[in-house]
This record gives structure tokens, sequence and C-alpha cells, in this order.
């Protein structure tokens, strides 16, 4: 008799989002810890974002990994608000984490855009093994068998 199964499989693609979101997720809390060992200033905004953002990403590779649809999603929202930063006289966003392949436009002494091309291609990775789960066809785990 064939076993059947009530749970999805990860796709190759989220399981290597899962161990980058897991490596991701190492080096942004001990971000921190590294930047006060070099000597470098970091606010203490900054500090807890990089370790909100590790434990988030440490958290949703795991989930990912198990094969968790919901962690893919938001693994591709954690990745989306990571993709830009822009710095003005009158304003700065800049979530960019520390993994990144930035390209920046802009260079005037008043504006900075940059665009991180490696979250934007995780995003859509991330989005892409969402999609794949979704389409396994999964039975309900209440269904009742019927002889």
């Amino acid at each position: 008799m064939e076993e059947i199964s009530f749970r999805r499989k990860a796709p190759a693609v989220g399981i290597v989002v899962s161990l980058f979101s897991l490596i991701q997720g190492t080096m942004s809390v001990l971000a921190p810890a590294l930047f006060a060992i070099l000597g470098i200033a970091v606010s203490p905004a900054s500090a807890t974002y990089l370790l909100l953002l590790g434990i988030a990403s440490l958290l949703l590779g795991y989930l990912g990994i198990k094969g968790r649809p919901t962690a893919y999603f938001f693994m591709a929202l954690l990745c989306l608000l990571q993709s830009i930063a822009f710095r003005t006289p009158d304003a700065h966003f800049n979530f960019i984490g520390p993994v990144s392949l930035s390209f920046g436009f802009g260079r005037e002494p008043d504006l900075e855009f940059t665009i991180n091309v490696l979250a934007l291609l995780f995003a859509a990775c991330a989005a892409l093994a969402l999609y794949q789960m979704n389409k396994q066809q999964v039975p309900s785990a209440d269904a009742q068998q019927t002889s």
C-alpha cells in the first residue's frame, strides 16, 4: 500500500534560499560584536536592527528547511525590505543587511540611491519557492477515509 504524505516538500530553490537565510542570520547576529572588536562605532539602533534581522533570518531559514511555506513568504518580505536604500538631506532609509551586492545611483552631494541586487534575487527565489510549494497537492490532514 502506498503511504500518503501530509507534508509539503521544500523545493531545491527553497533549500538554497533557506541556507542563505541561515548564513545571513549568522552574519547579522555576529556583526555588532565584530564591529566592536574592530573598533567600528555602531549606534544602538543599528546594532538592534542587525540582531533582529539575524534572529528573524535564522528562524525563517530553519522553518524554510523544514518546508514551511509561510517562511518563504516572510523571507521574500525580509529581502524586499533590504533591497533599497536612499539618503537625502531630509530623509534617510537604509535597511540593507551585512550581505549585499549593491549598485548606487545619484552621486550628487545631497542624494544617494542604492539597489541591493542580491536581496532582490533572493526575494524572487523565495517567491518562486513559495509558488512551487503551493503547487504541490497535499491531502487534508482531517480527511475521512471511506472504504
